[in-house]
């Protein structure tokens, strides 16, 4: 478990739908709230290149700061932007 105010990573399979077909990517999330300490941001920023190496097939990395970057709009408008439709 742990806190919101803790940094974190993820990987979601996220599924949407572009021009009536179903597409589907796996997405990297490094969350990183502004009120964790210097030391600790500087940590997770530095570790997340080693980690994704360890993780084929990601498409998209997202970094969020608060919960309104985790809105699955941002999601979908960042897949749409890399061409992912």
């Amino acid at each position: 478990a742990g806190s919101k105010g803790e940094g974190r990573y993820g990987v979601f399979d996220f599924n949407y739908t572009v021009k009536e077909r179903i597409v589907n990517k796996i997405v990297f999330f490094l969350w990183i709230p502004d009120t964790i300490q210097v030391k600790q941001r500087m940590l997770y920023s530095s570790s997340v290149r080693a980690l994704k190496t360890r993780l084929p097939g990601i498409h998209i990395e997202m970094q969020c700061n608060d919960d309104s970057d985790l809105a699955q709009s941002n999601l979908l408008q960042r897949c749409l932007e890399r061409g992912y439709d």
